[in-house]
């Protein structure tokens, strides 16, 4: 298993990309 940090700092860095690909998708949409 993960240490803790390393899975807080995963789950965030994946939360940020996941947004940033969200506010991407919607700039090109609109």
């Amino acid at each position: 298993m993960y240490p803790v940090a390393f899975n807080k700092c995963t789950v965030i860095r994946l939360q940020l990309t996941f947004i940033i690909w969200l506010f991407h998708t919607n700039n090109k949409t609109i």
